[in-house]
């Protein structure tokens, strides 16, 4: 099941729709916001193959996205996740803000490889809890 944004954002009384339109329309760079777009809808469209409410995603429901990229038949590259990671944590973020979540499940999300002083040790799947879990980091 693929979810298309521009259908989601249309739904007057959606949370997730709601939070999908004002946080597209809080990206200024045109670029980014269509690439954002794309990622939010590939997280989407597998919380629905899944049968997981993006609003009640987990970390473990975050990872198991992640890991899903990487053991396709034809993954993405690491850059890609890395962008797709940040358009996660972008949306949560707003969606924080806008009093709809009160946890960020991609927050904590460290990608393979990761050059941040202090970032933990990827683990077999590719990512690694931060130390900050839990916390929303702005």
């Amino acid at each position: 099941m693929e979810i298309a944004l521009v259908d989601l954002a249309a739904e007057p009384d959606s949370s997730v729709g709601g939070g999908v339109r004002t946080w597209l329309a809080g990206i200024p760079n045109e670029n980014t916001r269509r690439a954002y777009a794309g990622h939010l809808e590939h997280w989407l469209s597998w919380c629905a193959r899944e049968g997981r409410d993006p609003l009640d995603a987990s970390r473990d429901d975050v990872d198991g996205f992640f890991d899903s990229l990487r053991g396709a038949a034809d993954p993405p590259t690491e850059n890609t996740i890395r962008t797709r990671r940040s358009a996660l944590t972008s949306w949560y973020t707003h969606l924080i803000d806008c009093g709809i979540l009160a946890d960020n499940p991609a927050a904590s999300v460290r990608p393979t490889g990761c050059k941040v002083e202090g970032c933990p040790e990827a683990t077999a799947t590719g990512f690694a809890r931060s130390t900050t879990a839990g916390t929303n980091p702005r």
